[in-house]
């Protein structure tokens, strides 16, 4: 299994290798040549995967084979390139290791990609709907929606789960799920660094523009995860460096860069469209302003973003009379300058471990506050009290609550430094511009500090070019310190995916679970949020493949665990059965020979005249042959 998994894994670097080299031919800029090989990769996982949804064929063979006339493709055009006397060797200068940061940023990818590897995914999203939504494209052999009582398994922007989809396909499990995020982790870093460099901040600055985005507990977290928000960050800063590339350029090719990275950004998740607002805004009135030699590649740039999301949008369109699909009124904001309020401080504060002044006069005052404009309530109970709850006063390292406490709070002094000085100014306001407008889009909401992930990630160079000062150099070289030692924190004792687990101090033993890959089977570490469902998932499973079940109705509620049972049963079956959703109100007309309900909320149902008591989170099956019911 590992020799397998492993070479998957290389094979699918091979043909990104295969991308960059040809892209290099024509940029001979490693970074730059990097960011558009990331683009046409990312553009061609999508290609592939819907041609193969239009012929349901999203299987095995149908992607093992496109990925394989992929390789051969660029391999012959590199070849003929090679006769022609064209091709360049591929150069990275490794001169950038021998700084002692980028030593740092080794370890921190080296570790958190064993993490990776090693932990099956059992990410909360992941098991609701990140993976569930896989599992259901490959039993159907297409992208198509189906039934679901999860709308986010068909409605959420797709990108990061395709991308998923791939390496579950070709490896057969869930080995290599993970590394998708990482991937992007890796990805971000690299791009930031150029970032930097196109502001002018000569090579260890870059190195620490980087640094400070990959010492972000919550994007250290995420990448050992099935999360998307590293995915969107990656996206987001190839964005802003296309931007800022074709800004000085302004050739044709760098728009259609810029389309495709606005595309594939607004693929993987919906608040892409408030990070990428300010910079394409800013395109949209550079182009306008000399049309003539402009126009034709922002038109191109609109073109390809629109049609690398067409078809999801036209799947949403079909099933919902709404491109994008059905949403809770919690996870867009009403636009409204109270709302915004409400959203700017409380995305501040939600960072800041501790109350503030006047803050039990301001929690009174927000409970007053119209649902609309604040739908999670109280944010002193979610921010400062999420703190304090469960885990005797110690800040957990999970990865939908982590604090970036010490990243917001030096972002806000290097924004306001960079903002005073000229040659930052431009981009420190499309950076602020960026927060605003996503506190504008998105209420507040007690996970905030994951969405904002590709926020830090294009604040980062904002924090290297603060080491312009030499007088402050001192005392930034000591806060580079401090927060790459905080680092170690969330990367060894990640909440859900602990490397360590000391439990004889008792302050840190109560960071994180007790179940960890050195003492812990993979099967029981999936259930690692919800442990105690190990035993009733794995009892309902058994039950299921000892009848060998080829036909079962999902019966779960809108955000219940489905994922676990794909997993069970593809590892005690042979062949997976068909697992379809139903509604609690169709079980009495289906043909369903066998049922597995699992909802949110404990309930009595009616299924052939024999009630039924279901508790919450506990998984039942039913058997309508007998009427035979086990836990």
């Amino acid at each position: 299994m590992i020799f397998l998994n492993t070479g998957i894994f290389l094979f699918g670097l091979l043909h990104f290798l295969l991308m960059w080299q040809v892209v290099f031919i024509y940029k001979k800029d490693w970074r730059s040549a990097f960011v558009s090989a990331a683009l046409y990769f990312g553009l061609f996982i999508c290609i592939l995967t819907e041609l193969l949804s239009v012929f349901n064929s999203l299987g095995f063979v149908g992607v093992l084979s496109g990925w394989l006339i992929y390789g051969i493709c660029l391999s012959v055009f590199l070849f003929v390139k090679y006769k022609k006397g064209e091709f360049s060797v591929l150069k990275i200068p490794f001169s950038f290791l021998r700084k002692k940061e980028s030593l740092f940023l080794g370890f921190l990818l080296l570790v958190t990609f064993f993490i990776a590897v090693c932990y099956p995914p059992n990410n909360w999203d992941s098991m609701t709907y990140h993976l569930p939504r896989i599992e259901h494209w490959l039993q159907n052999g297409n992208l198509d929606h189906y039934y679901t009582s999860n709308l986010r398994q068909v409605v959420s922007a797709p990108f990061a789960e395709i991308a998923i989809l791939h390496g579950r396909v070709l490896s057969g499990d869930d080995w290599l799920m993970n590394l998708v995020q990482w991937s992007a982790y890796l990805g971000t870093i690299i791009v930031i660094s150029r970032i930097a460099a196109s502001l002018g901040l000569d090579r260890r600055k870059q190195i620490i523009a980087s640094l400070f985005f990959a010492t972000l507990p919550m994007a250290i977290l995420q990448a050992s995860s099935t999360q998307t928000d590293l995915v969107e960050a990656f996206w987001i800063v190839c964005l802003v460096d296309r931007f800022f590339s074709w800004k000085k350029e302004r050739t044709l090719l760098l728009s259609v860069d810029f389309g495709i990275a606005l595309g594939l950004a607004i693929l993987t998740k919906g608040t892409a469209y408030a990070f990428a607002l300010p910079f394409v805004a800013y395109f949209a009135i550079l182009c306008c302003k000399d049309y003539r030699k402009y126009m034709v590649g922002a038109v191109l740039a609109a073109v390809i973003c629109l049609a690398i999301n067409m078809p999801h949008f036209t799947r949403n369109y079909i099933s919902y009379k709404n491109p994008l699909g059905i949403h809770s009124d919690k996870t867009v904001s009403d636009f409204s300058l109270s709302s915004f309020a409400i959203s700017f401080v409380s995305g501040a504060y939600v960072n800041v471990p501790v109350p503030l002044p006047f803050s039990i006069e301001i929690n009174n005052a927000l409970k007053e506050v119209d649902k609309s404009k604040f739908p999670y309530g109280s944010l002193l109970v979610h921010s400062y009290g999420s703190w304090k709850n469960d885990i005797k006063n110690i800040p957990p390292f999970h990865e939908d609550t982590a604090r970036n406490t010490l990243h917001f709070i030096i972002f806000l002094i290097a924004l306001f430094v960079s903002l005073y000085k000229k040659k930052y100014r431009v981009y420190a306001s499309l950076v602020a511009l960026s927060w605003c407008v996503f506190a504008f889009f998105i209420p507040w909401q007690p996970w905030v500090t994951r969405l904002q992930v590709p926020l830090f990630a294009i604040s980062a160079p904002l924090f290297a070019a603060l080491f312009d000062s030499e007088k402050r150099l001192r005392s930034l070289n000591f806060i580079l310190l401090f927060i790459c030692c905080f680092s170690l924190l969330p990367l060894f004792f990640n909440r859900i995916r602990p490397l360590l687990s000391i439990n004889q101090i008792p302050v840190i033993k109560n960071w994180t679970v007790k179940e960890n890959i050195w003492n812990t089977s993979r099967e029981r570490l999936l259930f690692n949020n919800k442990s105690y469902l190990y035993e009733d998932y794995r009892d309902a499973c058994i039950s299921l493949s000892e009848n060998n079940v080829q036909d079962i109705a999902l019966v779960i509620g809108g955000d219940s665990w489905e994922y676990p049972l794909w997993y069970h049963l593809r590892h005690s079956m042979v062949s997976l059965p068909h697992i379809q959703h139903l509604a609690i109100d169709s079980i009495q007309n289906s043909s369903q020979k066998v049922f597995f309900i699992n909802i949110q909320r404990d309930e009595t149902i009616t299924i052939d005249s024999t009630s039924i008591e279901v508790k919450k989170d506990i998984p039942s099956v039913y058997y309508r042959d007998n009427a035979n019911k086990t836990k």
